[in-house]
């Protein structure tokens, strides 16, 4: 007699909560969690950020073997953008990615701009980091 056995491999389908869940406000402590479900079991996941200028890997404060969690703690305006869950498992040959965007309002000032604008103070921030390093690598 001859047992057959049918085992089923599907790529990670990756799902995310957000918590606290909606916009945030600065201050806030935001967790983002990665499930994933899949077959096997995924080799990693992993958070990055994408919206930077280059993608930056976040150490997890948990990791099991189908959950990643990454915590930002005291986030401000800058914490505004776009997060990546990847997960891999073997099966499809790439990792499967999943995006989530947050949100963070608050106030900035510089010089005498002043915005409650999520985006113009992200934009405001990071020209004056544009021009400190600008200003500080030319002399």
């Amino acid at each position: 007699m001859i047992i057959y056995f049918i085992v089923f491999l599907d790529r990670p389908k990756l799902n995310i909560k957000q918590t606290p869940r909606g916009d945030l406000i600065q201050g806030v402590d935001v967790t983002l969690t990665c499930t994933v479900d899949s077959r096997p079991y995924p080799h990693y996941i992993g958070w990055y950020n994408v919206t930077g200028l280059a993608r930056q890997h976040f150490p997890f404060s948990n990791s099991t073997k189908t959950e990643c969690s990454l915590k930002l703690s005291n986030i401000d305006i800058l914490h505004s953008g776009t997060y990546q869950c990847e997960a891999f498992n073997g099966v499809g040959g790439s990792p499967v990615k999943r995006n989530k965007t947050i949100r963070v309002f608050g106030e900035c000032m510089l010089g005498n701009l002043y915005s409650k604008s999520s985006l113009f103070c992200q934009i405001l921030i990071r020209v004056e980091l544009y021009m400190n390093v600008l200003f500080t690598s030319t002399f």
